[in-house]
């Protein structure tokens, strides 16, 4: 026992030595950061991060560890780095819905240096706690005098509701952004509300779900009537945080979303309902069989079929869905036939 206890103390005392040398490397990071702001140089230095994560590869093998697992300790120390070596971002925020959405990107925006990131909505003082939990303030009836930014994580028909209107009339010169993934009736009225309420509106969609925030951060962001210096400002916010930003017209954005949204939800909706019709006649419990990759297009389905308004928005709203179903019928036409 004795003998096992004394390994434990040498590995107390790594432990704690390990700490301590990344205490001191955050530290010299963010006298680099200071350094670099000083000297009007980029933060972000992509070559000399790739050449890192391919030293601490080799630093791992070269001394007997995983080559995986010091990649995977560097990479985590990189995406710490650059939260020490950025300053935080004074930029008063104001994130209009708690719902998944809305309550992700929040927290997110809070965790990567930004002070000030407040969140509200209808029923604000039943989410408090929540809203809390997340690094962030809830606020009740705000005034956007009081905010830099405005973000709306709310549904598409929110833009007609008291709340979202009553915000907006005192948001003029502030910078307003919604985040529908639908870009139709409410995209123009917010258009048509910028331009009567002289506010700077700039609509952008985020390129993942609630739960992807760290794996995926592409936000598509519409350029049509913006001129550089606000699209520079939206996506400064944006990037300011480590997200990447992706330009494109409206019409682009509602192609591409006839594919990538209605073409998937209506062949989930079809490949549900058919798994459904075939079980039932072949009269088979398919699921003790299952293999992983089916189990997890399943989740896909569960998920997704789960949300049936969304699925009606987004189909009925996007100007192609008309030939995203001949596109979907024809697909299944040419299997028939085929086989």
């Amino acid at each position: 026992m004795d003998d096992l206890n004394s390994y434990r103390k040498q590995i107390d005392e790594a432990d704690e030595g390990i700490i301590k040398l990344i205490k001191k490397r955050f530290d010299i990071v963010k006298a680099v950061g200071e350094f670099k702001r000083a000297q009007g140089m980029p933060l972000k230095d992509n070559s000399r991060e790739d050449a890192l994560k391919i030293k601490w590869k080799q630093m791992a093998e070269e001394n007997g560890v995983d080559g995986n697992l010091g990649l995977s300790v560097i990479t985590d120390i990189l995406r710490f780095s650059k939260e020490q070596e950025m300053p935080k971002n004074e930029n008063r925020l104001l994130v209009i819905g708690y719902g998944g959405m809305g309550l992700s990107i929040a927290s997110y925006f809070h965790k990567h240096n930004f002070s000030n990131v407040y969140v509200t909505g209808r029923h604000v003082d039943k989410m408090e706690s929540g809203i809390a939990d997340a690094g962030c303030i809830p606020i009740k009836d705000p005034s956007a005098k009081d905010f830099d930014t405005i973000i709306m994580a709310t549904p598409p028909e929110s833009v007609n509701s008291d709340i979202v209107e009553g915000i907006l009339q005192d948001a003029e010169g502030k910078l307003v952004m919604d985040i529908f993934s639908v870009k139709t009736d409410a995209y123009k009225k917010l258009l048509d509300y910028s331009k009567k309420l002289n506010f700077k509106y700039v609509s952008v969609h985020p390129l993942f779900g609630p739960n992807q925030l760290e794996d995926i951060k592409k936000i598509a962001v519409i350029t049509d009537g913006v001129d550089e210096k606000l699209l520079a400002d939206a996506e400064g916010i944006w990037s300011y945080a480590g997200f990447t930003t992706i330009r494109t017209t409206l019409d682009e954005h509602e192609k591409a979303m006839a594919i990538v949204q209605v073409l998937r939800m209506l062949d989930f909706v079809a490949l549900k309902n058919s798994i459904g019709d075939l079980k039932g006649s072949l009269n088979v419990d398919y699921s003790k069989l299952a293999t992983v990759s089916f189990e997890k297009v399943e989740e896909l389905i569960d998920n997704l079929s789960d949300d049936n308004d969304l699925i009606h928005e987004i189909v009925s709203s996007n100007r192609y869905s008309k030939q995203a179903i001949e596109a979907l019928a024809k697909g299944i036409e040419s299997i028939k036939s085929e086989v």
